[in-house]
């Protein structure tokens, strides 16, 4: 599991996961230090993210054991995000499940429902999916 780990993420992916964690449960964009953020943002500290300006169907899942995505987190989020969460699913798993589980069962029963549900361009051939 861990020989090409973290692969796909690099270097300032891994600082900003850092930094999500530890700036007091705000939800901000990249620190890029005092100077650089007045160039790119106007301002020494970054802004946070505009959650409440997303206007689009959201299906949300985490996991019962996830030590990264605490539940507390989410539940702040899906409140922010209103009546744009259009499901919400909890999986009995942790962080990892969503990528390499034994049991995917979710992925097929939950997820590609939603996608089909919400999704008006679904066609039919998405039911050969996890088969």
């Amino acid at each position: 599991m861990y020989s090409n780990f973290p692969s796909g993420a690099g270097y300032r992916n891994s600082i900003f996961y850092g930094q999500c964690v530890a700036n007091g449960g705000n939800f901000r964009k990249y620190d890029y230090g005092k100077d650089a953020n007045m160039a790119m943002y106007g301002q020494e500290i970054p802004p946070d993210f505009p959650v409440d300006d997303i206007d689009m169907p959201i299906a949300i899942f985490n996991g019962n054991i996830d030590p990264i995505v605490l539940e507390a987190d989410v539940n702040i989020l899906i409140e922010r995000l209103g009546d744009n969460v259009i499901y919400h699913k909890v999986i009995d798993g942790d962080h990892w499940t969503f990528s390499m589980a034994q049991d995917m069962t979710w992925f097929k029963e939950d997820l590609v429902n939603v996608l089909q549900t919400y999704n008006p361009t679904a066609s039919s051939s998405n039911d050969n999916i996890m088969q």
